[in-house]
């Protein structure tokens, strides 16, 4: 039984919540324990709050996920778990995300009630993604992008840090590349039953148009960032391994397929891997050992 909870939570997708962090990383506060605490206990509860909604969405997806190849084998569509256990689940799961950015205050620190905010908008964006939204065409991929960067807004806002518009943008736009590159792979997997409506509104011809303009795009607004956040060229040559990472990223998924799930590249490919691991510690060093960077 705990085994099969664990698979409904999903562990594998919990790295999309690592967008949290992000704040704490590009504002250098990872040096101010209070900061830590903050970005940490803010990316718990997004976990909770994501594997809360992995479980709504079966639960509304169960007689669709039945005719699915993969998904059927899924707890809740393969009846290891009752419809009414997987609410009560749910709803707890929901309650904890709601108690766990509290965590902060037991070592003194203030917690920004502001917080909430983010966090009860994604809950509810994601329910609607999960009832309406995803059968909407463009507007499917948009909710899925939202929900990513309220990830990366409820970062900053966790910690108190200005939100940059061109972060915001970049968070946007890396997140659409993301949904629009799942949506794509799921139609080349034939994928286009009665199981995800939406997808017979889409082509890949259309969706790779979309996806070069949101890839173009997002290079440009990262680069604007950097340059917005530095007064010297320490932190936009950084730019070098975005473009790398979402260059390897589609040629991935166009010579091997993949991309309906992300984690599995990230994971997976070790020169993406080497080059994400390589950018993190760049992006660390530049902020640690040279401040004066920023203006």
């Amino acid at each position: 039984m705990i085994k099969d909870f664990i698979i409904e939570v999903r562990p594998k997708q919990w790295i999309k919540n690592l967008f949290v962090l992000a704040a704490l990383v590009f504002s250098r506060k990872f040096i101010y324990m209070e900061s830590v605490t903050q970005s940490l206990s803010s990316f718990v509860s997004f976990i909770l709050a994501s594997s809360a909604i992995y479980m709504i969405n079966d639960i509304f997806d169960i007689k669709k996920d039945r005719n699915h190849p993969v998904k059927s084998k899924r707890p809740i569509a393969s009846g290891k778990i009752k419809c009414s256990t997987a609410w009560i689940v749910a709803v707890g799961l929901g309650g904890l995300s709601l108690a766990a950015p509290l965590i902060p205050l037991i070592w003194g620190y203030p917690v920004n009630g502001n917080f909430y905010l983010i966090l009860i908008s994604y809950i509810l964006l994601m329910i609607w993604y999960s009832v309406g939204l995803k059968n909407r065409v463009i507007l499917d991929v948009m909710a899925v992008a939202s929900g990513f960067v309220l990830r990366a807004i409820a970062g900053a806002v966790a910690i108190s840090v200005k939100i940059s518009g061109w972060f915001f943008f970049s968070a946007l736009l890396l997140s659409l590349f993301l949904a629009l590159v799942k949506r794509r792979q799921e139609i080349l997997m034939n994928q286009k039953s009665a199981h995800r409506k939406v997808l017979k509104h889409y082509s890949p011809q259309f969706i790779d148009q979309m996806i070069s303009i949101v890839c173009a795009a997002t290079i440009v607004t990262y680069l604007l960032y950097t340059m917005d956040r530095t007064s010297t060229f320490l932190l936009p040559v950084t730019v070098v391994f975005v473009i790398y990472g979402i260059f390897r990223y589609l040629y991935i998924i166009h010579q091997y397929g993949g991309g309906e799930e992300p984690e599995k590249i990230i994971f997976s490919d070790i020169p993406f891997l080497i080059n994400l691991t390589v950018y993190v510690t760049f992006v660390v060093i530049i902020i640690i050992f040279n401040p004066e960077v920023f203006k």
